[in-house]
């Protein structure tokens, strides 16, 4: 199993609520269950194979199995391998907070940054209307698109390897890239407000694409990645009641699980072992 893409130096630890979710239990099942919380904090999501679960607890596996009766619910099974919900919030909150200040170094060396004396100029005229409705309405201040709905300028400067120089990011690009969220996941959650918090976690993953020469500065690859998120039944809520919405989907953590293919459907197979038809 990989090692977590992301897990902070300390796992949150909330006492009473472990003791009141395991009351009853035993202190083997307490045991086992607080053992693979901590390894899942550090591996990610477990494996589905209950040998290998007791040797990372390292439990005979009578004993395991005995006590797995009990802790088997506090986990889910995902394409990835098994998860606890819970676990992966906090994993979240951390990579989320380790995101904004990761990005406001960023901001400050993007404000250090000359202007670009290329052909993004402050003439709007390239500028796609935005194909949201009246929430989305975006309006012209200073030659730039702003998002009434924000307040802020989306635009970005990025770093095109395969370019070779820096592009920069028209403001209503994250117009466009809500707009083909609400049409390729049309059921998902819809975008009611975009906060500076979403902005930075979108213009982040941008640029991280675009260095590795992908080209996320083209609305093109969001309508890809979206098409991959609207064909797995497990992020669609079609096969569990999770659903995903566009600030889950471009957080770092999330974001990299989904184009790794960590949530793609797997064949389904048949008592036999083979695959179902």
């Amino acid at each position: 199993m990989a090692p977590a893409k992301f897990s902070g130096p300390w796992l949150p630890w909330y006492h009473g609520d472990f003791l009141r979710a395991t009351q009853g239990w035993t202190v083997t099942e307490r045991g086992v269950y607080f053992l693979l919380l901590g390894a899942s904090w550090e591996m990610g999501p477990l494996p589905d194979d209950r040998r290998r679960l007791a040797g990372i607890v390292g439990a005979q596996l009578d004993e395991f199995d005995e006590a797995w009766k009990t802790v088997r619910p506090k986990f889910v099974l995902t394409d990835a391998g098994l998860v606890n919900h819970r676990l992966d919030f906090h994993r979240d909150k951390q990579a989320l907070r380790s995101e904004k200040a990761r990005q406001s170094v960023m901001n400050r060396w993007q404000e250090k940054l000359p202007l670009d004396t290329d052909e993004h100029t402050n003439d709007d005229t390239n500028v796609p209307t935005s194909a949201h409705t009246s929430d989305d309405t975006s309006a012209h201040t200073n030659g730039h698109t702003k998002s009434i709905r924000s307040g802020y300028s989306s635009e970005l400067r990025t770093q095109n390897s395969e370019k070779g120089k820096n592009t920069k990011l028209k403001a209503s690009f994250h117009d466009e890239v809500i707009a083909a969220y609400h049409e390729c996941l049309p059921n998902q959650p819809r975008v009611k407000q975009w906060t500076k918090t979403r902005a930075s976690l979108l213009n982040a993953r941008i640029a991280e694409r675009c260095k590795d020469g992908k080209p996320a500065d083209g609305i093109g690859y969001w309508r890809d990645f979206f098409g991959k998120v609207a064909a797995s039944d497990f992020l669609t809520g079609k096969s569990s009641d999770f659903t995903v919405s566009l600030e889950w989907l471009v957080r770092p953590q999330n974001f990299l699980k989904v184009i790794e293919g960590n949530y793609d459907n797997r064949p389904r197979m048949n008592g036999t072992g083979r695959h179902a038809p």
